[in-house]
């Protein structure tokens, strides 16, 4: 007894008064409702829980939520269908998320096209003026050689009318030659008095045979 009297607190060893109750105050009223009303029947209490189940499995498995909107409970019949507008809204907000990628991608594609078309334009410029520089040089060139042909045309039209006037006038010259020549020979056969066929005689039937100079 000594033990445990040592154990405890001065206040704890002062008697108490017999006449006063241990607990004197009084009981309030509590602000929850009492126990009793939760008291409900069995089968009740069963058909709520299969409410609640159904509307969890409902909740679980999204295809099963037309169990909850025929559940006759209004509670799980608004929570059903604010899980199928939920539902259908996350299907429209991943419609519209895939929608917009694609959209992304295709703006991605555009521009890239746009600026390998810009590109391809650059250097096609370029080239173009790569090109124009030896095609102007060489359209010059060309215009040169055209002056050179008209000259040589011009100098082979001059050539042609000075061999034809050349050519005409050797013709009457050898022409003239040719009867010259025959004058001769007739003169000299007309001076020979030599025996028998004389070698001028020779000479101008050479000349016949032959003819004028248009035969030949």
């Amino acid at each position: 007894m000594s033990h445990y009297t040592n154990n405890l607190a001065p206040a704890d060893m002062m008697p108490r008064p017999q006449s006063q109750p241990l607990f004197n105050a009084p009981v309030q009223s509590s602000p929850y409702q009492s126990s009793s009303q939760f008291r409900q029947p069995t089968s009740h209490s069963m058909t709520s829980l299969g409410s609640n189940l159904a509307g969890y499995n409902d909740r679980m498995d999204p295809t099963m939520g037309m169990g909850a909107v025929t559940s006759p409970n209004p509670s799980s019949q608004r929570l059903a269908a604010l899980e199928v507008t939920v539902l259908e809204m996350q299907r429209r907000y991943t419609q519209a998320d895939g929608a917009r990628g694609d959209q992304e991608r295709d703006v991605q594609i555009a521009r890239e096209t746009a600026f390998l078309a810009k590109c391809a334009a650059v250097l096609m410029e370029k080239r173009c003026d790569e090109l124009m520089t030896p095609l102007s040089s060489t359209q010059s060139e060309l215009a040169h050689l055209r002056v050179q042909f008209a000259e040589l045309l011009a100098s082979v039209a001059s050539l042609e009318k000075t061999i034809n006037i050349e050519t005409s006038e050797l013709r009457v010259s050898s022409e003239t030659m040719f009867y010259a020549l025959c004058g001769l020979i007739q003169l000299a056969r007309d001076q020979t008095t030599h025996p028998g066929v004389s070698v001028f005689d020779e000479e101008f039937e050479d000349c016949l045979k032959l003819g004028g100079p248009e035969e030949q």
